[in-house]
């Protein structure tokens, strides 16, 4: 009798502890944000996620995710279903399935209204202003966690939805719903500047260039048409309480550089018939651009060598180039000498030498950089070749740029069985097999760009990956 008490026991205790898994997690998202789902009841010997997006039939696993929680973002798992395979002595057991979705807000708007003496310039699409006029903007629901800015900083304790403008300026508002604070979006600019055809009277109204470009100039002047009896342009340096006179600044213009006078306000004091007055303050600014950089991509029998430092490609094989934003004026060169017509982001390289990039961004054309150079080298061992060349086009890869999962489409019969994610040194980082369709768990990587190239059978490309 004891024996078989003892057995029963054993037996209860061991269904007690084979039950399936019970899962709880973040079922709605917030664009761009991330959500972790974790079981709650039991310990288990081994633990397998598994998705199943929308419009599947099946589960898949999902690569690399083996712990007890799985965390998950918007991006890949809206309109998704997970849930987690586990087991459990000789058993398997899975948990029921939570859904996934996502917030989504329409993009970012605001009102105006314009009271006393301003108006809205439509040639120009800037706001002209006068002094005791107007521009209330108003940003909309759901946006309500609110920060003004002015001339790019922002302004003081203007956290309300509603902002008054009373002076000229360049002025936006960053944004978020209450119910993801986190989610952030950026207005449209507000332009406004005084109307010259204001009565501003004696006292000085001055206007200028307020946003330089790198190792620039800019001018402020006096807008109302009056003559004063002496002139001199101050200058308050930043984290300074007063405004000091500048040396020889003493016209009734003032030309300034980017190097002196980023950051900065400036004014005129000027006297008439004995009276001294102060005009209004212009905040000086520079533009700031990350050193210009690009993405290189590589197709068919072309590759990275980590030695050289170099591309080698053989016939057929090709290396891309991309230059990164914001500079979006090029113009690219081969051994030195300008390449007819190469003035796009983009420029795909199928013969040896010695490219580069002249690059600017738009918003400056005259400040432009150079790229490191890119070395490409015919192989000497072209004869291998590849005998499945595969178009860059049929590999779908995405999201990119990813942050915890990277999917790979592949097109049938591509040969593609593998993959090697490679960092900008030529050092392999991750690598693995793959399927027709794989994810691949980069959560490891640090932010950054990646070389990921897939090979096989007869079959090798390379694609550019952003980590963010």
């Amino acid at each position: 009798m004891k024996k078989l008490l003892l057995i029963a026991i054993c037996f209860i205790s061991a269904m007690a502890f084979a039950q399936a898994p019970v899962i709880e997690g973040d079922t709605m998202l917030c664009p761009m944000g991330y959500g972790t789902a974790t079981v709650t009841n039991n310990a288990y010997d081994t633990y397998q996620w598994q998705v199943k997006f929308y419009g599947e039939t099946e589960f898949a696993d999902v690569e690399g995710e083996t712990s007890i929680e799985f965390t998950y973002d918007a991006y890949n798992y809206s309109l998704a279903e997970v849930r987690v395979k586990v087991t459990f002595g000789s058993d398997t057991l899975f948990s029921e399935a939570i859904a996934i979705d996502s917030m989504v807000f329409l993009p970012i708007t605001f009102s105006t209204i314009i009271a006393g003496d301003a108006e809205f310039d439509p040639t120009s699409e800037n706001y002209l202003i006068c002094p005791g006029g107007t521009i209330t903007a108003k940003v909309e629901l759901p946006y309500t966690i609110v920060q003004w800015y002015r001339d790019g900083q922002p302004v003081g304790t203007a956290n309300d939805a509603s902002y008054t403008i009373s002076g000229p300026g360049m002025y936006y508002a960053t944004a978020a719903p209450d119910d993801c604070p986190d989610s952030y979006q950026t207005t449209l600019p507000i332009y406004v500047e005084y109307n010259t055809d204001c009565d501003f009277g004696v006292q000085p109204i001055i206007a200028g260039d307020v946003m330089l470009c790198p190792n620039s100039n800019g001018t402020a002047g006096l807008l109302n048409n009056v003559t004063y009896d002496s002139y001199q342009w101050q200058v308050r340096l930043y984290g300074e309480e007063e405004f000091t006179d500048i040396g020889g600044a003493t016209s009734a213009s003032f030309t300034y550089d980017t190097y002196n006078y980023s950051v900065t306000e400036i004014r005129v004091k000027v006297t008439m018939d004995g009276q001294t007055y102060y005009s209004n303050a212009l905040s000086i600014d520079g533009m700031v651009f990350l050193p210009v950089f690009f993405f290189t991509e590589t197709d068919g029998d072309a590759e990275f060598d980590a030695n050289t430092q170099n591309y080698v490609m053989c016939e057929g094989g090709t290396v891309t180039n991309t230059v990164g934003m914001p500079y979006t004026i090029v113009q690219w060169y081969k051994d030195e000498v300008a390449i007819e017509g190469a003035t796009e982001a983009s420029y795909t390289i199928t013969s040896p030498g010695l490219y580069y990039a002249i690059a600017a961004p738009a918003e400056c054309p005259e400040s432009t950089q150079t790229t490191l150079p890119t070395v490409v080298v015919m192989g000497s061992d072209c004869s291998l070749g590849t005998n499945n060349p595969i178009a860059k086009k049929d590999i779908i890869l995405y999201p990119n740029p990813a942050r915890n999962m990277v999917n790979i489409d592949l097109p049938e019969n591509s040969g593609i069985e593998n993959y090697s994610i490679i960092d900008l040194t030529g050092k392999i980082i991750l690598s693995g097999k793959l399927s027709s369709t794989s994810g691949i768990n980069i959560s490891s990587l640090s932010a950054g760009t990646y070389l990921i190239k897939l090979t096989g059978t007869g079959a090798q490309t390379t694609k550019m990956l952003i980590r963010e």
